[in-house]
């Protein structure tokens, strides 16, 4: 029965749209390290969605050389985080389709931030909107300024970038450094780089808590409300 099943489910004679009503009558059977990469996408996605690849060591290599091979490790979640490793991630697409999965929670991504490569995490706008979500909620970050740096360039999240570029400044009391990180922000932010002029800041929840940073910090010197109370306008020490 099994031979049968494999040469079924690899015949390139028998289409797709067949071989879903053969699996019916293979409930019990499953591919383990068999050649698929003839195989064609719709076949590949349907052999896994009928959960006829199982997560084994053999399964995860053949399917390493495929393009499902993401789908794979999300539809195999529980054992793919018991078993989490760099080598499944030698792919930044492979890493990108995992990290903007919505099987992991927050905490589940945090421990496959760990091991994907560094230069994954800024590789396309959808895995640094990924990591970056993560990292802002992490009580330490493991992860290198100049990786961060890179993602707040790639991220289009206006409100995480802010968070994280707070975080950042919080760590550090070199002005220079201050200027610089305040800069990947653009516009109004770039402007109390500058502390040339007094600009006025909204107010809201997240620039507060970066206006508190920077003036714990020395960099401003406070930001009291304009009579409106939408903004706040900005001012720096006297020295």
């Amino acid at each position: 029965m099994q031979d049968l099943f494999e040469s079924i489910a690899i015949c390139s004679n028998i289409p797709t749209t067949a071989l879903f009503k053969f699996l019916k009558a293979f409930s019990a059977n499953h591919l383990d390290g068999i050649d698929v990469s003839d195989l064609d996408h719709e076949r590949l996605k349907l052999l896994l969605e009928n959960g006829k690849f199982p997560f084994t060591d053999e399964n995860t290599k053949v399917l390493k050389e495929t393009d499902i091979f993401g789908a794979y490790l999300i539809a195999h979640h529980a054992e793919m985080l018991k078993n989490i490793s760099p080598d499944f991630f030698e792919e930044s697409s492979v890493s990108c389709e995992v990290l903007t999965s919505e099987k992991f929670s927050l905490s589940q991504k945090e421990e496959i931030l760990k091991v994907i490569p560094s230069s994954h995490l800024y590789s396309s706008e959808a895995i640094a909107n990924a990591a970056i979500e993560v990292i802002i909620n992490q009580t330490a970050s493991e992860i290198d300024k100049d990786v961060l740096v890179e993602i707040v360039k790639k991220s289009t999240l206006k409100e995480m970038r802010l968070r994280l570029v707070a975080k950042m400044v919080q760590s550090t009391s070199d002005k220079e450094v201050i200027a610089e990180l305040l800069n990947l922000l653009g516009g109004i932010y770039s402007e109390i780089a500058a502390r040339e002029t007094r600009p006025k800041v909204e107010v809201n929840a997240e620039n507060k808590t970066l206006l508190e940073i920077l003036k714990a910090k020395g960099f401003i010197s406070s930001y009291p409300e304009i009579k409106d109370g939408s903004y706040w306008r900005i001012y720096y020490p006297t020295t």
